[in-house]
């Protein structure tokens, strides 16, 4: 378990890295723009567990393959804790627990709401579902108490836009998975940093919206801060809803919807289909590659690998001519999935019997060392015998 952790996580560290490079490069560009990459990167560390056990290795180093054989020299690495996996357990338990709680609020408040069903509520939901393009059926409800405009809780005309954008643009889903995100990697603080610039991006794209459905840029300012002195130290948890945004942000938010020179554009599905197809693109061979990991030493607590299947070598034909027989020594690493890494010929008989000799090792099949029940990588010598009949 804790290498699989650990793999996706450097991995899901090379992604954010690579999400944050780009939002900076696209810094000029619209905050709907932005807040797709950040998503999609956020989203993607979810599968990366899953794809680097299900996708082939891509190996970083050059090696030939797969042997076994008997396991003697190694390289000694104490690696994580003994309770890594259950540290993390309880890491993931607590910020989980923290998400269902939220989850677990939002039917109450909105249990206690009242329904909003005057004519005006009513044809002002449909005119902007309308120019929305969608066609979800949508309840408006009124808060018992200060609660900051969400899905359930909408006051004015642009902040109820502001909210409809969210659910046209999905955005309750993507923070409920990036939340997921952070319960899994909570441990990561690049996962937090980029959570919270995904949802600080979602707020802005939506503000775009609102100022292209025509909404008068000074106006729509004034509601949004009309609202946050409102709901001055009203309390309800953020993690499960789409709403108003951190006070922290708001600032920015409001120098953003004054400024003219900004991109205000909104996101086509075009632009979520490139950002799919990118991160697919990128995530994948991430995922795939398989890093040198620890190697350790089989004994004092490391079960030895076992061989399950074998390929002989075969001769050459110039080695059979000059009656050439006796023994090729690799060095290799048996990676946790049952395979071989980093291959050395550490005692040659021929370069074209070597050759063969790896190419045969490529083949072999091993039930993978363990430690404490869990696969680890040890390094193995492994002896191919060249004999004439």
């Amino acid at each position: 378990m804790t290498v699989i952790l650990w793999s996706a996580t450097m991995k899901g560290t090379v992604l954010l890295l690579v999400a944050a490079a780009f939002c900076f490069a696209w810094r000029r560009a619209s905050a709907a723009q932005r807040h797709l990459v950040w998503a999609a990167a956020t989203i993607a560390i979810l599968a990366l567990p899953l794809l680097c056990l299900a996708l082939p290795a891509w190996p970083l180093t050059s090696f030939s393959v797969e042997a076994a054989g008997v396991v003697s020299r190694a390289v000694t690495y104490r690696g994580w804790p003994a309770g890594a996996s259950l540290i993390w357990a309880v890491g993931a338990a607590v910020v989980a627990a923290r998400l269902l709680g939220a989850l677990a609020w939002i039917p109450r408040a909105a249990r206690r709401a009242t329904p909003l069903t005057g004519d005006a509520w009513t044809t002002l939901l449909a005119d902007l579902t309308v120019q929305l393009g969608m066609r979800r059926p949508i309840r408006l409800l009124v808060a018992a108490g200060p609660v900051s405009p969400m899905a359930w809780g909408l006051w004015c005309p642009t902040i109820l836009l502001h909210e409809l954008a969210h659910l046209k643009r999905h955005d309750w889903a993507i923070q409920i998975l990036t939340q997921l995100a952070c319960a899994m990697n909570w441990f990561n603080p690049l996962v937090w940093w980029a959570t919270r610039h995904s949802r600080q991006e979602s707020e802005r794209a939506c503000d775009d919206q609102v100022l292209g459905a025509g909404a008068a840029a000074p106006d729509y300012a004034a509601h949004l801060l009309a609202v946050a002195r409102s709901l001055k130290g009203a309390g309800q948890p953020s993690w499960a809803a789409v709403g108003l945004g951190s006070g922290s942000d708001l600032e920015g938010r409001v120098t953003a919807i004054l400024d003219r020179r900004r991109n205000h554009r909104v996101r086509s599905r075009a632009a979520v289909l490139l950002a799919a197809i990118f991160a697919t693109a990128l995530v994948v061979p991430i995922a795939a590659m398989q890093e040198p990991g620890p190697v350790m030493k089989a004994g004092k607590g490391v079960k030895a690998p076992k061989l399950i299947s074998k390929v002989d070598p075969q001769y050459t034909d110039a080695a059979k001519d000059a009656r050439i027989q006796g023994v090729v020594e690799l060095s290799v690493v048996v990676r946790p999935d049952g395979r071989t890494d980093r291959i050395r010929v550490r005692k040659s008989l021929d370069p074209g019997l070597d050759e063969n000799a790896v190419k045969a090792v490529e083949q072999y099949k091993f039930e993978p060392a363990t430690k404490d029940g869990e696969p680890v990588a040890v390094q193995a010598l492994i002896t191919v015998v060249f004999r004439l009949q």
